[in-house]
C-alpha cells in the first residue's frame, strides 16, 4: 500500500509516525522540501496512491479521478474545504481527519499574534526596518479578557494558554 504525506510539518515532527507505517510494510512518499508542492508535483506523487495524509493541498474531482487506487484520504487537521467530500463519498473514499493534531500550534499562533498586537510588534518592526523607531508603548495583557467564540479542541488550548499567563477568559460555544 501506497502512501503519500504533504504536510510540510511530518518531515520534521512526524519522522517516528513514518518509520511506524514503514514497519508495516506501507510505502511511504512524504514531503520534506520545506514547501507546498504544486499542483502538479502533487498531481504525479498522488496518481498511484492508495492512502493520501493531506495538508493543504486541494483535492478535487480531477485528483480523485487521477488516483484510480485511492481508498483513503486524511486531512491532518480538521478543516477539510480542500477536499470534494462529496465527490470522494461518491467514489467510496473514506475521508477522516486528525482531531488535536495541530490544536496546539494553532492555539499558540493565536497567542503570538495576540502578543504582536499587545506590544505593537508589527508597527515597530516596520518602523525599524524604515531606519526610524517610535517608541511606542505596549498593553499588557494580564488580566484582559479574551473572547473565544467555539469551544473545540483549538478553543480549548487557547483558552488554557490565555489562563496561564493571567487573561480572563470567555467562551461562547457554537452548535455544531
Amino acid at each position: 500500500m501506497k502512501v503519500l504525506i504533504t504536510p510540510r510539518g511530518f518531515a520534521n515532527n512526524g519522522l517516528d509516525q513514518i518509520r511506524r507505517m514503514e514497519d508495516k510494510g506501507l510505502s511511504v512518499d512524504y514531503n520534506d522540501t520545506g514547501l507546498q508542492y504544486s499542483s502538479q508535483t502533487f498531481l504525479n506523487k498522488a496518481r498511484n496512491s492508495d492512502a493520501i495524509i493531506v495538508g493543504v493541498d486541494k483535492i478535487d474531482k480531477n485528483i480523485i479521478d487521477s488516483c484510480p487506487n485511492l481508498k483513503v484520504i486524511c486531512k491532518f487537521g480538521v478543516g477539510t474545504d480542500n477536499i470534494d467530500m462529496d465527490y470522494a463519498k461518491r467514489k467510496k473514499i473514506i475521508v477522516c481527519k486528525t482531531i488535536g493534531s495541530n490544536s496546539n500550534a494553532v492555539a499558540e499562533h493565536v497567542m503570538a499574534l495576540i502578543y504582536c498586537w499587545s506590544k505593537n510588534l508589527y508597527t515597530t518592526i516596520n518602523s525599524v526596518k524604515k531606519s526610524s523607531w517610535t517608541k511606542l508603548t505596549g498593553t499588557e495583557i494580564r488580566g484582559k479578557t479574551l473572547g473565544i467564540l467555539g469551544f473545540g479542541e483549538i478553543g480549548k488550548q487557547l483558552a488554557r494558554q490565555a489562563d496561564g499567563i493571567g487573561m480572563n477568559v470567555l467562551v461562547m460555544s457554537t452548535p455544531m
